[in-house]
């Protein structure tokens, strides 16, 4: 509806229109089909890929800074290349023996790994990362420390 009560675009209108047995459809061909123009050489970005065989470890992860829940679905949420930088911080400086190989991070919330991450016998590991002074330092403080809890979700087969 439009500001003024009347429908915008074409209006659609019932019909009773039957197709009728007597009618029949007829394809013409088209003289000279797939004769005329010139081949083109096409160049595609592809490779051969294969599905792995293994499981693959699904983790969930959860931010908290001062108590407080900074990613989770319904809170707000850190900029992606943030996020990125806490989890390459956590998996090559604060934990990297729980992290060999490392699991790959889609940015938001999901850590995918061809390997379960050793929590020690739990399904959820909370570690404190944070990333460098920065200007904090300066004013006296410490610079923020982040906790990051991971949690196994599911484990995929493939």
């Amino acid at each position: 509806m439009s500001l003024r009560g009347k429908p915008r675009g074409p209006q659609r209108v019932a019909h009773n229109a039957v197709h009728n047995s007597h009618i029949t459809t007829v394809g013409v061909r088209r003289p000279g089909y797939a004769k005329d123009g010139r081949a083109q050489d096409i160049y595609v970005n592809f490779f051969p890929t294969t599905i792995p065989e293994d499981i693959i470890h699904h983790y969930d992860d959860f931010f908290f800074h001062n108590g407080l829940v900074v990613i989770s679905p319904s809170e707000k949420t850190l900029p992606a290349r943030f996020n990125m930088d806490l989890i390459k911080e956590l998996q090559f400086n604060v934990a990297p023996q729980i992290f060999t190989p490392r699991g790959v991070y889609d940015g938001r919330k999901n850590i995918f790994a061809a390997r379960a991450f050793n929590f020690g016998g739990a399904d959820f590991k909370e570690f404190d990362v944070s990333l460098g002074s920065g200007g904090a330092a300066k004013r006296g403080k410490g610079p923020k420390v982040f906790k990051i809890r991971l949690t196994k979700v599911a484990e995929i087969n493939p």
